[in-house]
């Protein structure tokens, strides 16, 4: 029997589900007993009568995978959404290469704002199908579709926690100079010894970090039209031998947003502290409005966001910043631009431009989800350091990145994925060059 998939109209396509069904239980030379007595409810139109036939007759044909789905088509066809997902999920689990019911779950879960779980079952769908040797234009662009509104879709009545404990290696965990490019432009030339800080250290870390999220209720969202979220996180970086370097972190951050699905206001606020023996405690305290612009194929997104640190000595003084981003999405990879402008005031070296360019693609695998990242960031100061090493050096600096991340549904909404990740920083002033290699495991739960 053919199939025919989700494209627009969700009622179209369930008419044309039942429609297939039923034709292929005519044609068919063992007609089942619940057949007939359905094509009889059907033909008089009594689509809830046959519902609740079906629904009584259910202990009799629970393992029967044309039952499960002739029970899920109506009850989409009905809108008892919670129906259609109990039933589909028997069908699966009956017929796991059944795509069509993959297909209608992902469906079930989008329109009873089960995001995650929509999600999860998108990606075994994307798996199937990856499989076949030839699949029509049209299912794909279906499939497209489906999933690009399932990112753009909020994510409500969600709940979530997560782990990583990360290891690694900073070549320059002090923020010092390379003794071989280490330049001192000075005219008197009294000898000067460079203290061991001022040249770069490099040292392994290892690292964890704990994350807890929180997302206003579907009923709430839908009957204030604004929703909220609130994120916390709480970690820190250890080194092996330079322990003055060692990283504690505590964030949180709380947003709202109107609830517009193509196009989204959101104002947040956020506060996190970040305390090191070395460089001292950064409490930093914020707000931010962001607003997105949500078109067929791409996104623009503009946010603009002040924040304020007691630590006048820090490297994120007071700062505003304006930023700009537009984000292309494809079925399996996305392209992200973005600038940023940061006006620092109290900052010696000035202002900030800032550039990226990042390309992400996923590629399903057998119970795996690979993705992979490349990102290029340039920025440049306004004015120079002024400081004696550096003259008037303006700086300019470019990141290199490179991630390659697994991810893995292990359990109901959780999974596990290992990251690998490289960076490369080269600048025109020493202090700010480095290569880092880390390597983390992630635990995420959901409900």
């Amino acid at each position: 029997m053919k199939r025919i998939f989700f494209s627009v109209d969700l009622r179209t396509h369930i008419r044309f589900r039942l429609a297939a069904l039923l034709l292929a239980a005519l044609s068919s030379s063992s007609v089942m007993a619940y057949e007939t007595v359905l094509i009889q409810h059907l033909e008089l139109g009594q689509k809830s009568e046959a519902y609740g036939w079906l629904q009584k007759n259910l202990s009799r044909y629970r393992e029967d995978p044309r039952f499960n789905d002739l029970l899920a088509q109506l009850a989409l066809a009905l809108n008892d959404y919670d129906g259609a997902i109990t039933a589909l999920e028997r069908l699966v689990k009956l017929q796991p290469s059944h795509l069509g019911a993959r297909l209608d779950l992902v469906i079930a879960y989008r329109q009873q704002g089960q995001i995650e779980n929509a999600t999860e079952e998108l990606k075994e769908l994307l798996i199937k199908v990856s499989r076949l040797e030839r699949m029509p234009v049209n299912v794909a662009d279906a499939i497209a579709k489906l999933e690009k509104e399932l990112i753009l879709t909020p994510r409500r009545r969600n709940f979530y926690a997560e782990l990583e404990v990360a290891a690694g290696r900073d070549t320059n965990v002090n923020q010092g100079s390379s003794i071989n490019e280490f330049i001192l432009d000075l005219q008197n030339p009294t000898p000067i010894v460079l203290g061991e800080e001022s040249v770069e250290q490099a040292d392994n870390y290892a690292s964890t970090l704990l994350q807890f999220g929180a997302v206003s209720s579907k009923a709430w969202c839908d009957r204030s039209f604004l929703c909220g979220d609130i994120y916390m996180y709480a970690g820190q970086r250890l080194h092996n031998e330079e322990r003055q370097y060692d990283r504690y972190d505590l964030g949180l951050m709380g947003s709202l947003n109107l609830f517009q699905v193509k196009h989204p206001w959101y104002a947040s606020a956020f506060a996190f502290r970040s305390d090191t023996d070395a460089f001292g405690t950064d409490d930093v305290y914020g707000l931010e409005l962001r607003k997105h612009w949500i078109l067929p194929d791409f996104t623009f997104k503009a946010a603009v966001s002040s924040s304020k640190n007691t630590n006048s000595l820090s490297d994120l003084p007071d700062r505003q910043q304006t930023a700009l981003s537009f984000q292309m999405s494809r079925s399996q990879y996305s392209v992200q631009l973005l600038g940023i402008y940061l006006d620092q005031p109290k900052r010696i070296p000035g202002d900030t431009w800032q550039s990226q360019v990042r390309w992400t693609a996923w590629h399903p695998m057998e119970n795996w989800l690979l993705k992979g990242s490349l990102k290029y960031v340039y920025l440049r100061d306004t004015e120079p350091f002024a400081t004696v090493f550096f003259g008037d050096a303006i700086r300019r600096e470019e990141e290199y990145s490179a991630s390659l991340k697994l991810s893995k549904k292990i359990a109901p909404g959780l999974s596990l994925a290992v990251e690998a990740g490289y960076s490369y920083v080269s600048s025109n002033i020493p202090i700010f060059e480095r290569d880092r290699l880390n390597i983390a495991s992630i635990l995420n739960y959901r409900w």
